[in-house]
C-alpha cells in the first residue's frame, strides 16, 4: 500500500485554498486504498473533520513566529513519520511547514537512514508575477535562505493549472510538472522511480449546462428539479449556504432523497466551522463533475450570482465582456415577500430553533462566512430572518440587474423549458476539468 502525507498550514482557517481542496483529495485516495494523511499547524478540532489527520500544536514563543509557521514538533513527527512514507506532497510556497519535509529528508539521509520519500511540491499560485510581487523583500530573503534550494532539489512539482506549469517554468525548474488540477496522480508516481514527463496534455475543461438563476423564494429549485427529472439530469446547486452540512432547515435544502436522486453537487461540503468562497464553491464544482458522464446533461440553479460569472468567465474579476445571457426567474417582489413569509412559517414548525442550537452546540465556533447565514445568527427571531431574508432577495435581484446578462423568464417550468430549448445549453468551465 502506497503511504502518502499531504502538508498543509492549517486545515479551518483558510478553507478557500488548499485547506480545502487537499482534505478532499485525502478523502479521495483513502477510498481508492491508498494509506494518505493530513499534516497541519495548530491544535486537533473538537469535531470529526472526515479524514486522517496529525496536527502538531506550537509552543508560545513559536506562535509570536506566526509568519514563518515555525513548529519544531513538525519537523521532529516529519523525521520520525518519512522512512515509512512514498510521498510527502506539500501545498504552497513561503512557510517553514514546506521546507521541513526537504529538510527531514536531507537529514534522514545524512544520517544513514532508509528514507526513498518522493518530495512532490505544489506552488498553488505562488509563483505567480503577481504573487511574487506582494511582499517580493520577505519573499526573496525566505527563498535566498529557505525555499529556493528546497524547490531546486524536488522530484516532482505539481500544476493545478496549464499556467501554472508555464510559471514553474519560467521560475528556472526543470523537473517533471504533473498537471493535475484536482490532486496528484498518484500511481504515476512510484516509491522507486519519478515519472520523467514534461508534456502537458491539453484537455477539454468546459461542459454544456442547462443554467437557472433567481432570487430566494422565486421557485427556482423547483422547477430545476422539474426540468431534471424530464431530462434525466443532474443538479449542481450555486447556493452560498447549502455547501454547509447539518445548516439544512434555515437554508431550505433539499430534502436527502432529492439530494441523491440528482446526484446533486455543491451541498454539505464543509461544516460551519470552516471557511468557503466563490473560488472553493468552483473547486469543488470541478471535482464533483468529474464523475459526471459526459452524456448526462447537468443542470445548475441558485440564486448566487458570482457563482455564475465563475463558470461563464472566471473568477479574476477582469472581464473584459458581459458574460453571455443566461436565465433569471423574474418575479414580482411583493410575491417573493409572501413566498418568504409562508416559507418561514414552515421552517419553524419543521424545527429551525432546535436546528440552530444543535449547530451551536457542535460547532461553538462558526467561520465568518457561515455566520453570515440568515436564521442562525444569535438573537435572530422571526421579524429579523424575515426582514433580511426579503433584503438577500432584493440585493439578488439587483445583481442579476447590474452584473450578469439575465434572460428575464416567467417562473414556470413551461417558460423556462422554453427558454432553455431556444438558447441553452450553455458552455460553462470547471478550472481542471483536463485532470478526469
Amino acid at each position: 500500500m502506497m503511504n502518502v502525507i499531504q502538508i498543509v498550514p492549517g486545515v479551518i482557517a483558510q478553507a478557500s485554498g488548499p485547506a480545502y481542496s487537499v482534505p478532499g483529495i485525502v478523502r479521495g485516495l483513502c477510498a481508492s486504498g491508498v494509506n494518505a494523511v493530513v499534516y497541519a499547524l495548530g491544535d486537533y478540532p473538537p469535531w470529526d473533520m472526515g479524514f486522517p489527520l496529525k496536527m502538531f500544536p506550537r509552543t508560545a514563543l513559536e506562535k509570536k513566529l506566526i509568519p514563518l509557521g515555525v513548529c519544531k514538533s513538525f519537523y521532529k513527527g516529519l523525521i520520525e513519520d518519512l522512512p515509512e512514507s512514498d510521498i510527502v506532497h506539500t501545498n504552497g510556497l513561503w512557510m517553514l511547514p514546506t521546507v521541513y519535509p526537504a529538510w527531514a529528508i536531507r537529514k534522514i539521509r545524512r544520517y544513514g537512514g532508509d528514507c526513498r520519500t518522493k518530495l512532490v511540491i505544489s506552488p498553488r499560485g505562488a509563483l505567480a508575477p503577481w504573487a511574487l510581487r506582494k511582499g517580493w523583500l520577505k519573499k526573496k530573503i525566505f527563498g535566498l535562505v529557505f525555499q529556493n534550494r528546497v524547490l531546486r532539489n524536488a522530484d516532482m512539482f505539481h500544476a493545478t493549472s496549464e499556467k501554472e506549469y508555464h510559471e514553474i517554468r519560467a521560475a528556472g525548474y526543470r523537473q517533471p510538472v504533473a498537471l493535475v488540477p484536482i490532486g496528484m496522480d498518484l500511481p504515476d508516481v512510484t516509491r522507486s522511480r519519478v515519472e520523467r514527463v514534461d508534456r502537458v496534455e491539453k484537455r477539454d475543461s468546459t461542459r454544456k449546462a442547462y443554467l437557472l438563476a433567481g432570487p430566494t423564494a422565486s421557485g427556482k429549485s423547483a422547477i430545476a428539479a422539474a426540468l431534471a427529472r424530464e431530462m434525466g439530469a443532474v443538479i449542481l446547486s450555486a447556493d452560498s449556504m447549502l455547501v454547509y452540512k447539518g445548516m439544512d432547515i434555515g437554508t431550505a435544502k433539499p430534502p436527502p432523497e432529492e439530494i441523491a436522486e440528482f446526484h446533486m453537487g455543491g451541498v454539505d461540503l464543509v461544516t460551519p466551522a470552516e471557511e468557503f468562497s466563490a473560488g472553493a464553491w468552483l473547486r469543488a464544482a470541478a471535482d464533483w463533475v468529474v464523475g459526471i458522464p459526459d452524456e448526462t446533461p447537468i443542470v445548475i440553479v441558485g440564486g448566487t450570482g458570482l457563482s455564475f460569472s465563475a463558470l461563464l468567465r472566471g473568477l479574476d474579476r477582469a472581464w473584459t465582456k458581459p458574460p453571455p445571457a443566461y436565465p433569471v426567474l423574474k418575479i414580482d417582489r411583493a410575491v417573493v415577500r409572501q413566498r418568504i413569509a409562508a416559507r418561514l412559517d414552515d421552517m419553524f414548525v419543521a424545527g429551525l430553533e432546535e436546528e440552530k442550537r444543535r449547530l451551536k452546540a457542535q460547532y461553538p465556533v462558526w467561520s465568518k462566512t457561515a455566520a453570515l447565514a440568515i436564521g442562525y445568527r444569535e438573537g435572530d427571531d422571526r421579524e429579523k430572518i424575515f426582514i433580511r431574508t426579503c433584503q438577500l432577495a432584493k440585493r439578488q435581484d439587483t445583481w442579476f440587474r447590474h452584473q450578469a446578462s439575465a434572460l428575464y423568464v416567467d417562473p414556470t417550468v413551461e417558460a423556462v423549458r422554453a427558454c432553455w430549448q431556444t438558447h441553452g445549453p450553455w458552455t460553462v468551465e470547471f478550472p481542471g476539468l483536463g485532470g478526469r
